[in-house]
This record gives structure tokens, C-alpha cells and sequence, in this order.
């Protein structure tokens, strides 16, 4: 509570900052005797989960973004907006309408990690969809063009030339799911498999009982985790 109150009354320059009030809180709950509590496998599920999800999405986003680029058209455009509507759903509902699919109609799949994966996919395709789009804007149509002149057929193009030339965005589109999977809390709470735990839930139930010292490790391990794709994020703008 005390440290509650120096934030509140302004405190250390450092504490005013997110990273300095949870180190703040780290640094206090060590002081105080709390236990710094491992979090490989909280962790590892984090990375593992986030990775699955941002290959399959990002794989799952570059025919919609072929599609919508290559072949455009009212039934291009139609498919590239429906994968706008996971996106437009609260995480909450989405998890939900899952759990209830799940638990009626596939309980083989119910609170399993592919069910889980499957929920990050459908939320955040959009994001994947629109980088690879935005790559692919760039990448010259005579060149696939001239592949199809040699013979090639379209999916041995599409896979050939016009994915590895639209790699970067891909590789962008990919580390933005997972930055955002990262911290994706509803969908894991209801979807996850029985004793899966991620720094995300980890985070969740330490602040919900107000246990602000033993989310800060988790917390600010998160925060380095997720550096990773960000940074690679910005790497890609600097080079455009």
C-alpha cells in the first residue's frame, strides 16, 4: 500500500515510467521477502503458443493477400473483408462462441492447444494479411509473369517467386501476431488446455489479487519477450 501511495503522489521519475514501476514493485517484493517464483514453463507456453499461432496465421493470410493483390475482385475483395470480422469481435466472444462449439459439437478439440491456436489465428488474421498485402503491393507482376512464360503453373509461382519475394512481409506479419498473441488473455483463459499457464495468466492472477510484487516478474519478462518481434518490426520500417 505504501508503494501504491508514492505512485500516487508522484513518486520516483523512474517509478512514473511503466518498466520503473515494475521494476519499483519487483525490487520491493523482493526486499519484502516475496519469492521470486520460476517462470520457464509460463514462459515457454507464452513463446510456444504465440509461435504456433503467428506461423499458422501468417501461412493462412498470404493466399488471402495473393488473392486480394493478384486476382482482385468482388470475390477477392469479399474474402479479404471477411477475415476482417475475427478481428472486429472482442476476444471475449470469440472464446466463447469456441468454448460452446467446442464443448457441443468437438469436444475432441475442447480445450486443447490447437483449438487455442485456432482462436489467436482467427483474431489477428487481419493483422498478417495486411503485411503480406503490403509486400506484395511491391512486388512487380511481370516478374511472376514471366515465370508463368517458362512454364511454371500458378501454385508453383505463388510458392516459387511471389512468396519469397514478399518474404518480409510475411516475416512482419507474423511477429505482429505474435506480439499481440503474446498478451491475448481471454481467448487463453477460457480455450487453454487444464493447467496451461502463460505470462499473460500469470500476470492476470497475481494482479487480481492484488499481488502487484509477484506480477512484476512475469510482467516485465513479458515486456522483454515481446522486444523481439518489435523489434524486428522496426528494423523492417527502417528499411523500407
Amino acid at each position: 500500500m505504501a508503494g501504491a501511495a508514492v505512485l500516487r503522489r508522484g513518486g520516483p521519475a523512474s517509478a512514473r515510467r511503466p518498466v520503473g514501476v515494475l521494476a519499483f514493485w519487483l525490487v520491493r517484493g523482493l526486499a519484502e521477502g516475496e519469492p521470486l517464483r520460476p517462470l520457464w514453463n509460463a514462459a515457454w507456453s507464452s513463446v510456444y503458443a504465440s509461435g504456433l499461432a503467428a506461423a499458422v496465421t501468417a501461412l493462412a493470410a498470404l493466399p488471402v493477400a495473393i488473392l486480394s493483390v493478384r486476382f482482385r475482385g468482388r470475390i477477392s475483395g469479399l474474402v479479404e473483408k471477411t477475415t476482417y470480422l475475427g478481428y472486429a469481435l472482442p476476444g471475449i466472444v470469440l472464446a466463447l462462441s469456441l468454448v460452446f462449439f467446442g464443448a457441443n459439437y468437438a469436444p475432441w478439440a475442447y480445450q486443447t492447444l490447437g483449438l487455442l491456436v485456432f482462436a489467436y489465428a482467427v483474431h489477428f488474421l487481419p493483422q498478417a494479411v495486411g503485411a503480406s498485402r503490403s509486400a506484395l503491393l511491391q512486388v512487380k507482376p511481370s516478374v511472376e509473369e514471366a515465370a508463368r512464360g517458362l512454364g511454371r503453373g500458378p501454385v508453383r509461382v505463388a510458392a516459387t517467386i511471389t512468396a519469397p519475394l514478399a518474404g518480409s512481409g510475411v516475416v512482419a506479419g507474423a511477429a505482429l501476431v505474435f506480439l499481440t498473441t503474446m498478451k491475448e488473455l481471454p481467448a487463453t483463459l477460457l480455450l487453454g488446455p487444464t493447467g496451461f499457464e502463460t505470462l499473460a495468466t500469470r500476470i492476470w492472477s497475481a494482479t487480481g489479487d492484488a499481488f502487484f510484487a509477484r506480477a512484476a516478474a512475469p510482467a516485465l519478462l513479458l515486456i522483454g519477450i515481446s522486444a523481439v518481434p518489435l523489434y524486428l518490426l522496426v528494423i523492417r520500417e527502417r528499411a523500407k
